[in-house]
């Protein structure tokens, strides 16, 4: 979740600036924890921790005499490997009553660990796709971007290799959000409001 070193091992990447690509996909599920809901704008505090898989390659963000760098990143299903921050809000209509605010979005940045990275013939453990997320909800429905992606791997001599990708991550599912508690309402707010992400697919766009 935090910012991530951008050091890069100069025997991997050179600082030339290429047209970066994904293709693969993958899928992300697992649980949301909110201080307060209903929380009607600019609410702080929400977490996620989850399992992600993705298969991820294409073209990165630097290039050896001109050409991209071809890179491909795999990220295995692992409890606990994904997890995120956001700020989030769930409006309620005036007058609404007891009843849960039937929308909802969230902000914020994520990270997925302990990947594999192959780029320009070297292969690196310990990977991590990171980047900020955007979410919206439509009753049980809900909408997953990921964008400002970024692959850092550990290297040699304490060094970072690092991708930069252009295309972003997304996916959408209408059964994906189900209330594990509460849910609170517009009435009566929830403490410490838990929630399923029961799985959805992503895909470049």
């Amino acid at each position: 979740m935090a910012a991530i070193s951008l050091a890069t091992a100069a025997a991997v990447c050179v600082p030339s600036r290429a047209e970066a690509t994904i293709t693969g996909g993958g899928s992300i599920s697992g649980a949301v924890n909110l201080p307060s809901f209903p929380c009607q704008t600019g609410c702080s505090g929400g977490t996620f921790v989850g399992t992600a898989t993705l298969v991820l390659s294409g073209l990165g963000t630097s290039s050896v005499s001109g050409a991209a760098l071809p890179y491909a990143a795999v990220w295995s299903a692992q409890a606990g490997n994904a997890s995120g921050g956001f700020t989030f809000q769930d409006p309620c209509i005036a007058g609404q009553g007891p009843t849960p605010p039937a929308t909802g979005s969230a902000n914020g940045s994520f990270s997925v660990s302990g990947g594999e990275l192959t780029v320009a013939g070297g292969t690196f453990q310990g990977a991590t796709v990171s980047g900020i997320l955007n979410w919206t909800r439509v009753g049980t429905a809900a909408r997953l971007e990921l964008i400002a992606l970024q692959i850092t791997a550990p290297a040699s001599g304490g060094t970072t290799v690092a991708l930069n990708l252009d295309n972003r991550l997304e996916g959408e599912s209408p059964t994906a959000f189900v209330w594990t508690n509460g849910p609170g309402n517009c009435a009566v707010a929830q403490l410490n409001q838990t929630a399923l992400i029961e799985g959805i697919a992503l895909s470049p766009a």
